[in-house]
């Protein structure tokens, strides 16, 4: 059941100590006992979660129209997702030839089928104006989804308002979707949808979602470790644990692996029939090189360190070795020690531990990445507060509340400026490294299971 010794904990935690070695360093939170200031429960009856919500949404849709209609569109892989597309509408089904002004294809199937809807919206690619708009949906779409993961995990406290408010504010998203064009803002809203699923339950349809979002491009693997863990622990089953139980869960877990696996087939299929190692060698591309001239986190290495082959195994392993050890912290909890009851004496994961094994997964492989551009900001930006706030404990007085702050503005404000500075420069790559490597540290020696409620 959910840890309840609350109050001592958030004394500990006040004073900056260190949890006590006999409570576990990941750890459920339970929403606290205490009852909430009245100014907070006054606030929240007025300003509701679905009204808060609807203004922030009300003021992205202005804004996103304002920077569509008032700042120029910057062109960089449009026009070669067009020509993608257009090799593959004119018959072409061997992936080496489908190629951009940009180089080669390197995107699963399911990107040439959305992009090619996108194309016949568009006007072959010409109509960048109607493009925009589409975006500017998608980024909205994406606010709500979020928005509902948000609400789930945090409900009325402070950290849903704090949050939302965050995640409206980045320059470089605002771009990345509606001045670029990305496709990764296209595989972010599908796993964020899966995510969700997940949340409600939803497991089979969540699969789905989540095997589509590989389906545009292949960083949504980042997710794998982690959406693993939950299929092993995410089902209702009863509290003893039996051998029948077990092998329940066993087959719900490999029932959503089929899931994901059967989808990756029937997207592929036209490919894997005609040209199967073609398409699995460059839609699954594992050893790409990247250009130097685009990292935005290792500007401070010299290109021949960049480049080399080495380099890249040691990420590699720091990738594998860092989600072992998490795997004992997270993963491997057991399941009574972080689920709530449900109506007929059934247990379910907590929203919270869901939501932070996904998106811990995805940021412990966005910071061991051999190369991140700009575009790739949209892989983890969503997570960020909720990965934050599981690292910091109730503010309890201004001394609190600046600390927590702190903190949290250091990291957010860290990452967001190195994703603004353009070329990237050493400082701005080491700025980037220190809030992944500090908030990474503070997920180990401080991390909880989010959802417990801010005064």
């Amino acid at each position: 059941m959910a840890v309840t010794r609350r109050s001592s904990r958030s004394r500990s935690c006040s004073r900056g100590k260190s949890p006590s070695r006999s409570i576990p360093a990941i750890k459920s939170i339970s929403k606290t006992s205490k009852k909430s200031p009245s100014y907070w429960i006054q606030f929240t009856e007025f300003v509701t979660p679905f009204r808060f919500s609807l203004l922030i949404l009300l003021l992205e849709t202005i804004l996103c129209t304002l920077i569509i209609l008032k700042i120029p569109y910057t062109e960089i892989d449009w026009k070669a997702y067009m020509e993608e597309v257009t090799g593959y509408v004119e018959g072409e089904r061997d992936y080496v030839n489908l190629k951009g002004g940009t180089g080669p294809l390197v995107y699963p199937a399911l990107f040439l089928y959305i992009y090619q809807g996108l194309r016949y919206i568009t006007s072959s690619g010409e109509n960048i104006l109607k493009a925009q708009f589409i975006f500017m949906f998608i980024y909205l779409l994406n606010r709500i989804i979020v928005m509902r993961i948000y609400y789930k995990v945090f409900n009325k406290s402070c950290q849903f308002y704090v949050s939302i408010v965050v995640l409206s504010l980045s320059k470089r998203i605002h771009s990345l979707y509606i001045l670029r064009l990305f496709n990764d803002t296209i595989t972010n809203l599908l796993i964020n949808l899966a995510i969700l699923l997940f949340l409600s339950s939803y497991w089979n349809i969540g699969s789905l979602f989540f095997s589509a979002g590989v389906g545009v491009k292949m960083n949504g693997l980042l997710y794998a470790p982690g959406v693993l863990g939950v299929y092993l622990g995410g089902r209702s089953y009863s509290k003893l644990r039996s051998i029948q139980s077990q092998i329940y869960q066993l087959r719900h877990t490999l029932l959503n692996l089929f899931i994901n696996a059967l989808l990756q087939i029937i997207i592929g299929y036209p490919f894997l029939s005609t040209y199967p190692l073609s398409y699995l060698r460059k839609s699954f591309e594992l050893d790409r090189i990247f250009f130097y001239k685009w990292t935005v986190n290792f500007k401070f290495l010299p290109e021949g360190i960049f480049i080399n082959p080495t380099w890249g195994k040691i990420l590699l392993g720091g990738h594998v070795l860092v989600l072992v050890l998490f795997e004992g912290k997270i993963w491997g909890i057991k399941p009574f020690k972080i689920v709530k009851m449900g109506k007929e004496g059934d247990v379910k994961l907590s929203a919270g531990y869901i939501a932070l094994v996904c998106y811990l997964s995805n940021f412990i492989g966005i910071t061991f990445l051999r190369t991140i551009h700009y575009q790739f900001y949209s892989w983890y930006y969503d997570s960020l507060p909720l990965l934050i706030f599981s690292t910091l404990c109730t503010p309890i007085g201004i001394k609190d509340f600046l600390k927590v702050s702190f903190i949290f503005g250091g990291i957010m404000g860290g990452v967001e400026y190195a994703f603004n500075v353009y070329p990237a420069t050493p400082f701005s790559s080491g700025v980037i490294q220190v809030a992944h490597f500090t908030l990474l540290g503070r997920l180990w020696f401080y991390g909880k299971i989010p959802g417990e409620k801010m005064k």
